[in-house]
Parts: structure tokens; C-alpha cells; sequence
């Protein structure tokens, strides 16, 4: 990741406005999906996106996802998807 750090559940690509180490909360739709898949609502911003003017959060999925074949990585995908929504950015990591 940009910051030096593995990639661990938890883990942000999040716009360059955001620092590493802002700590992120998901909300609305996302934190739905979120809470259904098992996934923290809290992330850390660790890394960023290729496209510096992009706006979003991208979250880490835990690797025991990694073990899905093609047909179930389709429906985790259509589960979460892409959601439109907010975070909340309230901090830094200690």
C-alpha cells in the first residue's frame, strides 16, 4: 500500500485530501452491506487511488473471501457493489 503497510482488514485506499492513518467510519447503505458481510465499520486510510482526483473509499476484504470460486466472488460483489454514500472521517489513528 502508498503508506508501506500490508494490506490487513481495515485498510483504505481513500482520496489524497485524506491523510494515512485518518480513520474512516462507514455509514448508510455501506455500513449495511458491511455489517451482512461480517466487515468492520471502521477504517484506516492507508493507501490511494491511481486516480488522484477520485473521491470514494475503497475497503480491504478479509482473505478467507479469497477461498469463494468465480460464482460466489460475483454475488459478494453484487452484495456490497459499488455504494454511493458517506464517511464519516473522524480522527487519526494512535
Amino acid at each position: 500500500m502508498a503508506s508501506g503497510k500490508y494490506p490487513y482488514v481495515g485498510a483504505a485506499a481513500c482520496p489524497i485530501r485524506l491523510r494515512f492513518g485518518t480513520i474512516v467510519k462507514l455509514t448508510g447503505k455501506a455500513a449495511l452491506r458491511a455489517k451482512l458481510l461480517g466487515l468492520p465499520m471502521e477504517y484506516v486510510c492507508e493507501d490511494r487511488f491511481a486516480n488522484v482526483r477520485r473521491e470514494g473509499v475503497d475497503i480491504a476484504i478479509p482473505l478467507y473471501y479469497r477461498d469463494l470460486n468465480n460464482e460466489e466472488r460475483i454475488a459478494l460483489a453484487k452484495l456490497f457493489g459499488l455504494v454511493r454514500g458517506v464517511v464519516e472521517v473522524y480522527g487519526k489513528q494512535n
